[in-house]
């Protein structure tokens, strides 16, 4: 749908399916995976444990 031939792929989410990012190129409708960015490795949790660490409670349980 981008207009190009081919094209580089990333996707950054929260952890569905216990990762936090994949990158990948896409030539036509195949698109080959290049690396996968493990859920412990997210941007997400880096900032929650920065927050954690110093010293908000708003995270709390």
């Amino acid at each position: 749908m981008s207009g190009f031939e081919q094209r580089l792929i990333l996707a950054i989410d929260e952890s569905g399916d216990f990762l936090s990012g994949r990158l990948a190129l896409g030539s036509g409708t195949e698109v080959t995976k290049f690396e996968t960015f493990p859920e412990k490795n997210s941007l997400e949790l880096f900032y929650l444990e920065t927050i954690r660490y110093l010293g908000s409670d708003m995270f709390d349980e």
